[in-house]
């Protein structure tokens, strides 16, 4: 166990070097909101999904450390397809990461890319945008899937229930129909 003693000496001390240059460490913070400070120069992620989308959506140049699952390939199309990143693959080394976030930081062009693909998500994303389009295409397509099953359902001699009490099609006289209203008759048939 001695490795999680260094481990440990490393974070008291790398902890009193923050606390001395005036930042603070805290458990949690709302990550969206920091990314979309001013100050914020780049984004050291570790490339999850979640991450990788939030700092596209805040147009911050990111520097890429995946670990495992996803964050290979997402760190990979963070690089090679929008621009907007540094990968430093496996390194671990304060050299590597020193180098890193200073590259993200100074390159404008990965700055340019990242403002880019942030301008990209939000004209997606806003009234109109093809990614707002094509989710209310995804709940129409839903609703009226719904809508078929439910006639199936009515159809087939599924239950239902019409005043207040439990009818099937085909029993108690009339079965779900008798239930409804003339109007509501008239929309079911005209569905059929």
């Amino acid at each position: 166990m001695a490795g999680n003693n260094h481990d440990d000496a490393l974070l008291r001390q790398a902890l009193l070097d923050v606390a001395g240059a005036g930042a603070c460490v805290v458990p949690w913070a709302p990550q969206r909101d920091v990314l979309r400070h001013r100050a914020v120069g780049c984004f050291l992620t570790h490339s999850g999904w979640n991450s990788t989308a939030e700092g596209v959506a805040e147009g911050v140049p990111m520097v890429c450390w995946p670990f495992f699952a996803d964050q290979q390939i997402n760190s990979r199309l963070v690089g090679a397809v929008w621009g907007n990143r540094v990968d430093m693959k496996d390194a671990c080394e304060r050299g590597v990461v020193e180098r890193s976030v200073k590259e993200a930081m100074e390159s404008g062009e990965i700055r340019r890319s990242a403002r880019r693909l942030a301008e990209q998500v939000k004209r997606d994303t806003g009234d109109g945008g093809s990614s707002a389009l094509e989710f209310e295409r995804l709940v129409g397509f839903i609703r009226e899937l719904s809508k078929g099953l439910q006639r199936e359902q009515w159809r087939s001699g599924g239950a239902s229930v019409c005043r207040g009490e439990a009818r099937e099609r085909g029993r108690g006289g009339g079965g779900v129909s008798r239930g409804l209203s003339r109007h509501a008759r008239r929309g079911l048939a005209a569905h059929e």
